[in-house]
């Protein structure tokens, strides 16, 4: 979900988003990294906010030219450090004056990419924490057989921009720490050996952090969940090395 996202963001605001790199971890050089040809609308978005309408004008013209800026990778790292901005015209010549402009436009980018790498590294590692880091077990009861467990566990696989990109505002609310996403399991054990018998799951469970009595999530199925995996126990537990054993 981390990389779809990132690519959701970085193609809105008209970046690189095919190359990317990011290792959301505790360590030096852990971040995010984009590189690739910086689309001509960006430029003029970082340059629409400087006060200066010559710089524009001259801007336009570099872009008519053929200037293209693009993000290279620089170091080894995988965050914003590694990022170096550069220009180049190809089959063209600058002239001093124009030289000076690209070079200003070169660091309003420089800065701006940065800034972004920062802002989304962040944001990856807020999904990161938007599921559990460890099962937690949320019910537990017992039958004449059995010790039957219902736990929420993380759910490292969902990505719902895989397949629908309108899922970003639902991403957007994990990133904000209004939803949060997991797994369920259903585990049905032996209540003399503790052996696990059956089990049932369901994933891609999205709800909200303060929603009582976890409403949107799984409790209208857990008693088909917990008859699933009832019947893959009994059916365990008649297995004919069981029943000789």
């Amino acid at each position: 979900m981390i990389l779809h996202y990132f690519a959701a963001i970085l193609s809105q605001a008209g970046y690189p988003a095919t190359n990317i790199l990011h290792s959301i971890g505790p360590n030096q050089g852990d971040g995010m990294a984009f590189f690739g040809v910086i689309e001509a609308r960006r430029v003029e978005t970082i340059i629409s906010s400087s006060d200066c309408p010559c710089l524009h004008r001259e801007v336009k013209m570099l872009l008519k030219k053929g200037v293209e800026f693009s993000i290279k990778r620089w170091g080894a790292y995988d965050d914003w450090s590694s990022m170096i901005v550069s220009f180049a015209c190809n089959g063209c010549t600058l002239t001093p004056s124009e030289r000076s402009t690209a070079e200003i436009v070169r660091g309003l980018l420089q800065e701006d990419a940065r800034a972004l790498s920062l802002t989304l590294e962040q944001q990856g590692r807020a999904i990161v924490k938007g599921t559990p880091d460890q099962p937690d077990v949320v019910r537990e009861f017992r039958t004449r057989e059995f010790l039957v467990r219902v736990i929420e566990v993380p759910d490292r696989h969902y990505n719902p921009l895989s397949f629908n990109l309108d899922a970003l505002e639902v991403v957007e609310k994990i990133v904000s720490g209004e939803y949060r996403y997991f797994g369920v399991v259903v585990e049905i054990r032996a209540l003399s050996t503790g052996a696990l018998l059956g089990n049932d799951a369901i994933w891609g469970i999205v709800e909200g952090k303060d929603e009582p009595a976890r409403k949107s999530g799984y409790y209208g199925n857990l008693k088909f969940m917990v008859s699933a995996a009832v019947r893959e126990a009994r059916i365990e537990i008649n297995k004919p090395d069981r029943l000789a054993a």
